[in-house]
């Protein structure tokens, strides 16, 4: 299994809690290799670096540093997990699900309105909760796996797509007039 993030390298993004949870991982016996995509998540950074080497997951991590072709990551990768401490909406969870990749979200802003099934949201700074959901997502049948892809492309359609967006903004400015 390949595994990612698509975030740059912020204390917002709460790398920490994704390193210890991907420690757990591993410690629980999953084979899989991790991805990390973003800016300043590349060998030069020393931070990055240490947790990797603490946490013993030289063989696990690829740092991938900036990518502008987002969509090839999420296509690449089986399961995209989103750590962040805070957000308002988090895209990269749209863009995952738009490109039928599962995820998995800490309960940040809105990802409770955006993700149906709440087994995939964990709790905030909580690398246990983080690991659990992703050991219920390996449980899960091929089938089962693909209907989430096919459901997670089918909400963002419905429900966050460029027209739907545009519409709303319309009703809402013929509402002012």
């Amino acid at each position: 299994n390949l595994y990612g993030t698509v975030a740059r390298y912020d204390p917002n993004k709460d790398h920490l809690t994704l390193f210890k949870a991907i420690h757990l991982m591993k410690k629980k016996g999953l084979k899989f290799k991790y991805l990390l995509v973003g800016k300043n998540i590349d060998k030069n950074n020393v931070l990055l670096k240490m947790l990797i080497k603490k946490y013993n997951l030289q063989n696990i991590i690829i740092l991938k540093g900036i990518e502008n072709d987002i969509c090839s990551v999420m296509n690449a990768i089986d399961l995209h997990i989103t750590s962040s401490l805070s957000e308002a909406f988090p895209l990269v969870v749209l863009e995952s699900m738009a490109c039928g990749t599962p995820c998995i979200s800490t309960d940040v802003g809105d990802v409770k309105d955006i993700l149906k099934n709440k087994k995939f949201i964990s709790k905030v700074e909580d690398e246990k909760s983080l690991c659990k959901a992703v050991l219920e997502f390996n449980k899960l049948s091929k089938k089962e796996k693909n209907t989430i892809s096919i459901i997670n492309e089918k909400i963002v359609d419905k429900d966050f797509s460029i027209k739907k967006m545009s519409d709303s903004y319309l009703k809402i400015y013929k509402d002012l007039i």
